[in-house]
Parts: structure tokens; C-alpha cells; sequence
């Protein structure tokens, strides 16, 4: 069965890119450009994983982060931004993120991360 995977990004050339190359990938791809669809897509289609912005329109990924795991949702979520100090990234993980991933960055990492943490569930 193919990996289903929500992606949560506001950067349209980003996401169109991403969604491309995962999709290339063989994961089967579902999109939302802001926090409160990308909650209630992870809700309602319960992804196999969620790759999710820190920055987005009407509710940050790391608050979505957050409530899923309030809700005891378990799927792992990478967590994607440009924000680099270190308290950033211990918030990110504190809020549930399963990894953190620093903006810029090369999409082979992404498939290393995605592939490992598919392995796990």
C-alpha cells in the first residue's frame, strides 16, 4: 500500500515542488496551505505522515503539532522551517514534532527522514 503523506506548507512554489517530488517518490500526496485545513485534513484522512511549516496562516504548525498530540494522535510529523536556534527546535520537539528539518534544505534529506520514520509505524 502506497504511504500517504499531508503536507502543510504556504510557500506555493515550495509545496507544488514537494508535492512533485514526492509524488515521484510513489506517496500519494494531500495538501493544505494553512494550519487549520492542514489540522482537520490530518484529522479526517489520518496521513501515514505529516510534514508540516512552522509559519503558517491561521495556526502555526507547531500548534497544530501540539493539538494532534493532544488528541493522542501518534503519526509522525516533521516539522519544517527557518527558524534555526535551538530553543526553536526544542519547542518544535516539546509541541510533538517527531523531527525538525531547517529551511533550506535538500529534498534527498527529506526521503531519508520520511523513509525512516515510515519504517517505524
Amino acid at each position: 500500500m502506497t504511504a500517504h503523506i499531508l503536507l502543510v506548507e504556504d510557500d506555493v512554489k515550495l509545496c507544488r515542488f514537494m508535492e512533485s517530488e514526492l509524488g515521484l517518490e510513489g506517496y500519494r500526496v494531500t495538501v493544505a496551505h494553512d494550519g487549520i485545513t492542514g489540522l482537520n485534513l490530518a484529522l479526517e484522512s489520518q496521513p501515514d505522515l505529516v510534514i508540516l511549516d512552522w509559519m503558517l496562516p491561521s495556526l502555526e504548525g507547531v500548534e497544530v503539532c501540539r493539538r494532534l498530540r493532544s488528541l493522542g494522535h501518534k503519526v509522525p510529523i516533521v516539522l519544517l522551517t527557518a527558524r534555526d536556534e535551538l530553543s526553536d527546535r526544542v519547542i518544535g520537539l516539546e509541541a510533538g514534532a517527531t523531527d525538525f528539518v531547517v529551511k533550506p534544505f535538500n529534498i534527498e534529506e527529506i526521503f531519508a527522514r520520511i523513509a525512516t520514520y515510515l519504517s517505524l509505524v
